[in-house]
């Protein structure tokens, strides 16, 4: 199985990404709970390089966009935010309040899960994390 995800993991790059963006993300977050970390790490890296292309519009907004892909990337991106947290609820431990950074989690799926949210922060900035977590509360 490892060999199989890591394997389309290179296949990946090579999908539509106009077409269907996001066509993967329900299985990656599915592997994000898996035991095995080069699983979970493969799942990862896949949903953070998909990250380049749906923050451009919030990374550089001097450049033209099509509003249908700004909306489509938005809806995402909230998708997939939702989604992370609700998995970290899920997976929530007490022993994980006396940790203070991210990187000295112990290793598994919440800290696979953290590291995410933590680039999507990088990727967004904090003008729209603010956005992504009020639109969270109204929903």
């Amino acid at each position: 199985m490892e060999n199989f995800v890591v394997a389309v993991s290179v296949l990946y790059f090579l999908h539509g990404r106009e077409s269907q963006p996001d066509f993967l993300f329900p299985w990656l977050l599915y592997l994000l709970k898996h035991q095995n970390g080069n699983i979970r790490n493969a799942a990862r890296r896949m949903i953070e390089t998909e990250l380049g292309p749906l923050t451009f519009h919030i990374r550089c907004p001097e450049y033209k966009h099509d509003e249908s892909d700004i909306k489509k990337s938005n809806h995402i991106l909230l998708s997939l935010y939702a989604s992370l947290n609700k998995l970290l609820d899920d997976l929530w431990e007490p022993k994980y309040k006396r940790y203070k950074y991210v990187d000295s989690l112990p290793t598994g799926s919440y800290k696979t899960i953290q590291l995410i949210l933590c680039r999507i922060h990088e990727s967004c900035g904090e003008v729209y994390m603010e956005r992504l977590r009020n639109k969270l509360i109204e929903n």
